[in-house]
């Protein structure tokens, strides 16, 4: 018994360095490559085509892997550790901004090197500045693990009830036959 103790407790403390380390990589990258694609404006075209080169091969062969291996491992430590509370998540909505970050940059990977693109570096500045906030607010929701209000969240949305005098309740109700 007690070796099994022992044993979920090791997998647990692996998944967190594996989850702590691919984040650190999925947030780094994400910040770093703003500022690379402001390089573009710089260069004549043979080192724009090794920088595009550069850029892409960041965000797809490392950012987006370790992104992918943050989100698995997160989810794996939900069910191992039970952390059911609104602490966190409030923290998965600054998760998902960070998601939503990594899209962005993705997408402005594609716009930077097109034929006329080029990336600003307020733009880029800006865009810094979201992917700082969403690890910030991760940071803070996981290590303060704040005592919060699921009423301070949701609002009316947590009242018992809400969902049934909604103006969303015909389109669930439509959702829910569609199943049976």
């Amino acid at each position: 018994m007690i070796a099994d103790i022992n044993t979920v407790d090791m997998l647990i403390w692996m998944i967190k360095f594996i989850h702590i380390a691919t984040i650190s990589v999925w947030a780094s990258g994400l910040v770093a490559t703003p500022f690379l694609l402001v390089q573009r404006r710089r260069y004549d075209d043979a080192t724009v085509h090794r920088l595009h080169w550069l850029v892409r091969a960041l965000h797809i062969q490392i950012v987006s892997p370790a992104a992918f291996a943050a989100v698995a491992t997160g989810i794996a430590l939900i069910f191992l550790r039970d952390t059911f509370f609104v602490w966190f998540t409030t923290k998965l909505y600054f998760v998902a901004l960070l998601a939503s970050c990594h899209v962005g940059v993705g997408l402005l990977i594609t716009s930077t090197f097109a034929p006329d693109g080029r990336l600003g570096p307020t733009f880029a500045t800006a865009m810094t500045a979201l992917i700082a906030l969403s690890v910030f607010g991760i940071l803070f929701f996981v290590l303060a693990k704040p005592i919060i209000s699921l009423d301070a969240i949701a609002g009316d949305v947590a009242r018992p009830g809400w969902l049934a005098e909604s103006v969303v309740a015909p389109l669930v109700e439509a959702l829910i036959a569609w199943t049976r």
